[in-house]
């Protein structure tokens, strides 16, 4: 009889073991999932990181050639108000010159 016992407290033993095993196994697995599910929240947020940046430097870019092409702007104004002038001048010459013949 206690061979029986014993084989039934054996069996008790390995029971809670498997239990405890099973829920060890468990809570790892709990475990295993939270961080990966942070590890998808914090690749997600890089990935919007990433986005912004580029498009931080997108619109960097589009500043510049702004700039570049507002310069070039001025640059044909100022070159264009200096042709005007010359034109004026000689047209005011020419009538000038007109009026004494």
């Amino acid at each position: 009889m206690t061979e029986r016992r014993t084989v039934h407290e054996l069996a008790r033993v390995v029971a809670a073991l498997q239990t405890g095993h099973d829920d060890a196994l468990l809570t790892m697995r709990a475990q295993h999932e939270g961080e990966i599910r942070e590890l998808r929240e914090a690749h997600q947020q890089l990935l919007e990181v990433m986005i912004a940046m580029h498009q931080m430097e997108r619109q960097d870019k589009v500043e510049q050639m702004r700039q570049e092409l507002d310069e070039q702007l001025e640059h044909e104004r100022v070159a264009l108000h200096k042709e005007a002038s010359v034109v004026r001048e000689a047209m005011l010459h020419n009538h000038e010159q007109q009026e004494v013949v």
